[in-house]
């Protein structure tokens, strides 16, 4: 059978958001080049996703972007390449009019795992970035803070 000329890239779900009291919650991961803070491109739709849902909700006053990591490599090696991909992750929000004062990256590196470091999907699933609402402006006025 013939050969197609050109890769296809892998069926993404369109891109989606949630926001709870506590977390924005995206549908999907977001990529970077294998051991650098680079996005890649497939993590634009979910990214600029999240940069409307920030963009629509004023009240969410202060976002932690939390970068983590699989337990590949040294520990102080994947705290920093956590932090970076955090930070390049806060960069791009900037990027798409999201306010800088309200987002801070932080690098948890490889110590708070969500699945065994033993399997390859286990791992896949500690690479993650995650967005914990940390301080909400109430509609009454009235400000909540998260832990």
């Amino acid at each position: 059978a013939p050969r197609p000329l050109y890769e296809e890239a892998p069926l993404m779900p369109p891109p989606k958001v949630t926001v709870t009291d506590t977390h924005l919650v995206l549908n999907q991961a977001i990529f970077f080049e294998f051991d650098q803070d680079r996005i890649l491109p497939i993590s634009y739709p979910i990214l600029n996703e999240l940069a409307a849902a920030l963009r629509a909700h004023p009240g969410i006053q202060r976002v932690r972007i939390e970068g983590h990591t699989d337990s590949v490599g040294t520990a102080s090696y994947n705290l920093n390449l956590s932090y970076r991909r955090a930070q390049a992750v806060n960069q791009y929000l900037v990027r798409h009019a999201v306010q800088e004062y309200r987002l801070h990256a932080a690098g948890f590196g490889q110590g708070q795992p969500i699945a065994s470091n033993e399997t390859e999907e286990g791992r896949a699933q500690n690479r993650r970035v995650s967005f914990v609402i940390e301080q909400w402006q109430q509609p009454s006025g009235t400000l909540k803070a998260q832990r």
